[in-house]
């Protein structure tokens, strides 16, 4: 599995700051952190971008706000646009 450790464990210290219970899962080819049994943040390695991107959960306030924008990627699985998990470009998070 690709995915940065350090970013990963960067996730970690800060669910647990806010003391949020989540649980990590290896999934779609990175690492997933899932709160209330649903995907919440994750970590992939996007192959035809040859990039980390951090994939987030995102309110429908924020994506009207981040619509457009070449960071702000709506997650494609087998096909099927996700409506609320986004990937973003780490670039895009500075």
């Amino acid at each position: 599995m690709a995915f940065d450790s350090y970013l990963a464990e960067r996730i970690r210290i800060l669910l647990k700051n806010q003391a949020v219970t989540f649980e990590e899962r290896k999934m779609m080819g990175g690492l997933c952190f899932m709160v209330d049994d649903k995907m919440c943040l994750g970590l992939v390695f996007h192959k035809k971008k040859k990039q980390d991107l951090f994939m987030a959960r995102i309110g429908l306030e924020k994506q009207k706000e981040w619509s457009g924008k070449r960071s702000f990627i709506p997650m494609d699985l087998k096909g099927k646009t996700m409506k609320i998990l986004y990937l973003l470009t780490l670039a895009a998070m500075i």
